[in-house]
């Protein structure tokens, strides 16, 4: 599913923003004089961390995008019982079944085979969904389920990080005792943050599919799925 380009750059901006305040404090604890030396004012180092975060960011963002298709695949389900969201899940796809139905039924009326589209089922259905809700629904309604998605996606490159830093601390030159306290943080802020992916995500997806069942069971409402074609183009 897209989001808009401004709320794409925040999340790089704020992924890769984690990834140099995490450095810059390490680099403080281990090598307290070495800030010193840099021949560079507080106002360039911030101006030169900008384009860093953007690039960390968008690493970021493709490793947890991975984990994001791993997901949808199926091949991380099991991760749905450890944060007790099965019954949301099957509600999303419930609810997407029923949005399913409807979006192939007039596709069958109108002589359309989804096959034409060429690329896969699943994905341009849910893109329908998301062209209609972001064409026909209110701005209030979309803006609220592209908030949502817009969390879900920040959440998961966040647990990323901080599963990272975890598996790192065990690595650190600090006592037995503090390594296991910085892991155990760590994985204790992965375990959240992954939480708040898995809600947001069911979240944000089971409301796309119910707003755009209703527009779509509006029998006024007139939709062409060749044109539509050229807009989702998009990954749910």
């Amino acid at each position: 599913m897209q989001i808009t380009t401004l709320n794409k750059i925040i999340n790089l901006i704020l992924s890769g923003s984690l990834i140099i305040s995490i450095t810059y404090i390490l680099i403080l604890f281990y090598f307290p004089d070495y800030l010193a030396t840099l021949p560079i004012s507080n106002a360039g180092f911030v101006a030169a961390s900008l384009p860093v975060a953007i690039f960390l960011g968008v690493i970021i963002e493709s490793m947890s995008e991975n984990l994001r298709i791993l997901f949808r695949a199926g091949f991380l389900k099991f991760i749905l019982y450890l944060f007790g969201a099965k019954k949301r899940w099957e509600r999303m796809l419930s609810v997407g079944s029923l949005f399913r139905g409807k979006l192939l039924y007039k596709a069958d009326l109108k002589g359309i085979s989804l096959k034409e589209v060429g690329i896969n089922e699943d994905v341009y259905i849910a893109n329908v969904a998301q062209c209609l809700v972001f064409q026909k629904c209110n701005s209030e309604t979309s803006g609220w389920i592209l908030q949502h998605l817009s969390l879900s996606l920040l959440a998961s490159n966040y647990a990323l990080i901080t599963l990272s830093l975890a598996v790192g601390s065990l690595f650190l030159n600090v006592p037995l005792n503090t390594r296991l306290i910085l892991f155990i943080s760590g994985m204790s802020a992965t375990y959240v943050l992954c939480h708040i992916w898995i809600r947001k995500f069911i979240f944000s997806h089971t409301e796309l599919y119910w707003e755009a069942y209703v527009l779509l069971s509006d029998e006024a409402l007139k939709l062409d799925l060749r044109a539509t074609k050229q807009s989702a183009t998009g990954v749910v």
